[in-house]
């Protein structure tokens, strides 16, 4: 639940199989419903992020999605996962598979009409992405947002980023690391 009736999902956006009764995943879709007095809800707004194979902790762990209701900011943790060259084409079946191409979380502002994304935060280092570091344990878990900063926990370390720039400010390695 988020503010006046309002309510925020997250799951999988898909797409028909042409071969069956059946739908393809693609990537991670975050829905806006309103939800009346009377219960009838209206999906409001949709927000997709990445390929077939983009996936979110938050699919199977409701801890690991953040909402800060002052500033109306939800963040999620994402494994960003994008198709390459001339296989865009989601008509295919199946629809092809995304490299994972990056990791962490994104920032995004949610009212009544809808998400902006606000920002992205990763705890690898610059230059450095998901699948280019054999460093599993810096996948983004948990977040909590403490004044004008995004804390952002993983097995490895906790990060503290600017919550205007998204620029990180500290980190600190956890032990066994």
């Amino acid at each position: 639940p988020l503010f006046g009736g309002y309510l925020s999902g997250v799951g999988k956006d898909t797409v028909a199989s042409s071969a069956g009764d059946f739908a393809y995943y693609l990537g991670l879709k975050l829905s806006l419903f309103h939800v009346a007095a009377n219960g009838s809800s209206t999906d409001v707004s949709d927000y997709l992020i990445g390929d077939r194979g983009t996936d979110s902790l938050a699919l199977t762990d409701h801890l690991a999605f953040t909402f800060d209701p002052a500033n109306n900011v939800t963040v999620i943790p994402v494994l960003l996962a994008k198709v390459s060259g001339n296989q865009t084409n989601t008509s295919e079946s199946p629809p092809p598979f995304g490299n994972p191409v990056w990791d962490g979380a994104y920032v995004l502002r949610v009212n009544a009409s809808g998400f902006t994304l606000l920002g992205t935060v990763s705890q690898y280092p610059a230059g450095q992405n998901y699948g280019d570091s054999s460093d599993s344990g810096l996948q983004i878990e948990r977040s909590v947002i403490i004044g004008n900063y995004l804390y952002t926990i993983s097995q490895g370390e906790v990060m503290a980023s600017d919550l205007s720039s998204f620029a990180s400010v500290a980190t600190v390695a956890l032990p066994g690391s």
